[in-house]
């Protein structure tokens, strides 16, 4: 006998790869961790976002529509030069907190911000030119000297919001786990619906 994962359950886990993998960005300190870090949740974003265009007719008029998805064309962007390409697509800058006491004091953080789009390679010759100009755009316009984690948070509560219409409709053949309808009435509960 065997188990296999249904597409219900994929599509939970694969939300929960993508909350998990942004947690562990934002948590990440130096060059390696958040680069590894940062590369799986780009995987994600981009899994998730492959599912509902493939499972939703409206995906992209929605997407477009709504001002929380305006850097996924720029993620998908910088997620193929990070995949295929071994490049560079972040930076680290200082953030931190000044606390105004007689001597200012100042505990300092590192935090991951995307590169200028100016700094990113130019496309080869091999890069598909379908979506090229939107994604480009998009990483201009919505990513450049961003915080990583706070791009991709706003990105993904819109890839939920999402794929929460295509969970929410009921599989009669598929029984509904503890962790699933945790999921639903949170959804129910906290989701704009797009």
């Amino acid at each position: 006998m065997s188990l296999r994962i249904s597409q219900r359950q994929q599509r939970f886990a694969s939300l929960g790869g993508f909350r998990d993998a942004l947690h562990r960005h934002d948590l990440a300190e130096g060059l390696r961790p958040t680069h590894v870090s940062l590369s799986e949740v780009l995987w994600w974003t981009t899994a998730v976002e492959d599912d509902l265009r493939n499972a939703d007719p409206t995906y992209d008029t929605a997407r477009a529509a709504d001002p929380r998805a305006v850097a996924l064309p720029g993620i998908r962007y910088v997620r193929n030069f990070a995949t295929h390409h071994a490049v560079a697509v972040t930076e680290v800058g200082a953030g931190g907190l000044t606390i105004p006491f007689t001597i200012p004091f100042t505990i300092p953080t590192e935090r991951m911000y995307w590169l200028p789009f100016d700094e990113l390679p130019k496309p080869t010759s091999k890069t598909p030119k379908k979506y090229l100009d939107e994604q480009q755009a998009s990483c201009r316009e919505h990513m450049e000297g961003r915080r990583t984690v706070d791009v991709l948070d706003v990105a993904g509560t819109w890839l939920e919001a999402r794929m929460g219409r295509l969970l929410a409709v009921p599989d009669a053949s598929e029984p509904v786990t503890p962790e699933m309808q945790k999921w639903f009435e949170k959804y129910r509960r906290d989701s704009p619906q797009p």
